[in-house]
């Protein structure tokens, strides 16, 4: 996990089965701007993309969240 906090601007992640039912049932809860990056995680954009929705704001905390969470997954990296 840390090689992907190292990256996090160059990982595609994807939603695991726990960070969709999250989005469903919003039982664990997420502070408002880690659950929008959640909702926005989709398996095709680096969090480079996905940070441009949180602006003025550091992702990294917010992805590290979300992984210790088992909510999100590394999928790819991008070049």
């Amino acid at each position: 996990m840390v090689a992907e906090l190292a990256n996090i601007s160059s990982t595609v992640f994807a939603k695991t089965p726990l960070g969709q039912q999250e989005i469903q049932q919003r039982s664990l809860g997420l502070p408002p701007l880690v659950r929008r990056l959640l909702v926005l995680v989709d398996g095709r954009r680096s969090g480079a993309e996905l940070s441009v929705f949180v602006p003025g704001h550091d992702v990294v905390p917010m992805f590290k969240d979300l992984l210790e969470r088992r909510c999100i997954e590394p999928v790819a990296r991008v070049v």
